[in-house]
């Protein structure tokens, strides 16, 4: 029969009574009861609690039955869905941001060109991020836990806060694919967080990586030249070529065509994901030729295992080293070299830009300019290298027999 208010105030206690299609209340005492749910699956028969009456109101224990009797349509159990909805509440109770946060790592470690990504990701989260969001269970964090952590580094050191929230969004944005995570992303900056921290006073100043002016450089690729080290030849490739830190330690020999003088980076190592050709000056093509003489190993700036390459701190560590007066990063040569395009070269903005391998043209004019501009590049390459050298007849051009 169908029930009614009224009825329920007059059914025995103890009794099931059905309101229709396996939907059931029983009375446990003259104002309280409990829902069921009976049904058929695979020839068994089930029975799922769906709570008290009257928390449980007639109306909503017929919506409740009939989401259930939904689930059935699809030919899924309803019983054995709520055991998996209540383990993944359990887990997720005890889910903590760093527990998140290592899975999106190791999902996205292979990706990265360069190891050390993870090693910086680990260490920034676990001393900024995971001492207060893993304070409460992940599915509990809002924006303004993201705030409580972003907040303290904003007047000091925002290109830290900065660099955080963009992790911090990441791997929201990884839990919420994942359905770890319900609802907006609490760490997205445009439209979101940029609304809160616009509003604090700037008193920031932006710090650059270290440079040197481009007319101190010559000297130092002077110095560099009398060095027969591995890792000051590596210097030198920097210097000659530009290219980011990474691109030019991890070099393998089968990349350089040293008769067309070009050098093919692989995407895998591009901080953009596509390759990138390099136009060798004279300067350069003799400094890989002198190596090749030297070693038959696959990187060409080797370690001390001659299988693996120098490791990530070794050009930096040697310039401290070696060059104390050379207030400078491996990575500010190529400011150096931007502000030597900028003062020296006339017209050169494009062609110093793509030999940086930056991103000059937006989605509109991409399409149309389609040119790496090798030619002018390789012209550029070269005037940059005379530079550097001052005179281009260098010892190490002596050496590879070019003169």
């Amino acid at each position: 029969m169908k029930l009614t208010l009224a009825k329920i105030k007059t059914l025995p206690i103890g009794k099931k009574i059905s309101d229709g299609q396996g939907l059931c209340l029983t009375k446990t005492a003259p104002n309280k009861g409990r829902w069921e749910h009976r049904y058929m699956i695979n020839k068994r028969a089930r029975v799922m609690a769906l709570g008290t009456y009257p928390e449980i109101p007639l109306i909503k224990a017929r919506q409740i039955h009939f989401e259930q009797r939904q689930l059935l349509v699809e030919g899924k159990d309803p019983l054995e869905q709520k055991h998996r909805r209540e383990e993944r509440q359990r887990r997720h109770a005890t889910l903590r941001f760093s527990h998140v946060a290592e899975m999106c790592i190791a999902q996205q470690e292979h990706n990265w060109t360069n190891k050390k990504h993870a090693h910086d990701w680990r260490s920034s989260l676990r001393r900024l991020a995971y001492p207060l969001l893993d304070q409460k269970a992940f599915p509990d964090l809002t924006t303004h836990d993201i705030i409580a952590v972003l907040k303290p580094l904003w007047q000091t050191k925002r290109d830290t806060a900065k660099k955080l929230q963009g992790r911090i969004k990441i791997i929201f944005g990884f839990a919420i694919v994942g359905e770890y995570y319900k609802g907006a992303n609490p760490a997205l900056w445009q439209d979101h967080l940029e609304r809160y921290f616009s509003r604090l006073p700037n008193h920031h100043k932006i710090q650059h990586l270290r440079s040197l002016p481009y007319t101190r450089l010559p000297k130092l690729y002077a110095s560099l030249n009398r060095h027969s080290w591995m890792v000051a030849h590596l210097l030198q490739l920097n210097l000659l070529t530009v290219v980011r830190p990474s691109e030019a330690r991890l070099a393998r020999v089968e990349e350089f065509d040293l008769e067309q003088k070009r050098w093919e980076v692989p995407w895998q190592r591009m901080k953009n994901r596509l390759p990138h050709s390099v136009p060798l000056s004279d300067q350069a093509v003799a400094l890989i030729e002198t190596l090749r003489r030297q070693h038959n190993y696959p990187f060409v700036f080797h370690g001390r295992d001659p299988d693996k390459p120098l490791s990530d701190n070794a050009a930096l560590v040697f310039l401290k080293r070696s060059f104390k007066s050379y207030d400078t990063t491996v990575h500010g040569f190529r400011a150096s070299f931007r502000t030597w395009a900028a003062e020296r070269v006339t017209d050169a903005f494009e062609v110093a830009e793509l030999s940086l391998a930056h991103k000059i043209y937006n989605d509109t004019q991409a399409p149309y300019q389609r040119s790496s501009l090798f030619e002018k590049r390789r012209t550029l390459m070269q005037n940059w290298a005379d530079f550097l050298s001052k005179n281009p007849i260098t010892t190490l051009e002596k050496a590879a027999g070019l003169v």
